[in-house]
């Protein structure tokens, strides 16, 4: 019986070709878990279902507090921007009974820093330091009247539970009295 070992079958042709053979360095293992995260959690905004303002403020504090000093990769770029268009559409459709006045401004000021982060054809040198400043503080009013929002459904939701054991306790007075 003549035995024939197989000859190795590569999943992916030529990848040798393509690595440089150094691995990743922990700083580009942060950047990508990093930008994978927000690029979910901007996507997950436009899901239907989601409570907008809890998700809301935890994906601007994420977007906020980024750590990664790398530059974007411009496929990372494009589909951050996209899933941050998603979320505002989504925001803009939600019909939770609230209106943010800075919600596309604040938005734009995510988009507009998403396209700092990537310096895509030197972005960096087309925005003055004005500008800059704007975005950055369109994307604190839209933060903070997400928290505003936040506050304010937390009130209704503490007068209307004691709105309700207000009128069970009127109800089980009531059956005693009857009783």
């Amino acid at each position: 019986m003549d035995i024939h070992i197989a000859e190795q079958d590569f999943s992916i042709p030529d990848a040798d070709e393509g690595f440089d053979g150094d691995p990743p360095s922990c700083e580009e293992i942060h950047h990508h878990e990093e930008v994978a995260s927000l690029i979910f959690q901007f996507n997950k905004l436009a899901l239907p279902d989601i409570d907008l303002i809890f998700e809301g403020r935890y994906t601007l504090s994420l977007f906020d507090h980024r750590t990664s000093k790398l530059e974007l990769h411009e496929d990372d770029q494009n589909e951050m921007v996209a899933a941050a268009g998603q979320a505002l559409s989504a925001f803009e459709k939600s019909n939770v009974g609230w209106r943010l006045r800075y919600l596309r401004k604040g938005f734009q000021a995510i988009i507009a820093e998403i396209l700092w982060w990537a310096n895509t054809h030197d972005y960096r040198e087309t925005v003055t330091r004005d500008e800059r400043l704007d975005h950055q503080a369109y994307f604190q009013c839209l933060r903070n009247e997400i928290r505003t929002a936040d506050l304010a459904f937390s009130i209704r939701h503490r007068r209307a539970a004691k709105t309700v054991n207000s009128l069970k306790g009127l109800a089980n007075q009531t059956a005693r009295i009857v009783a």
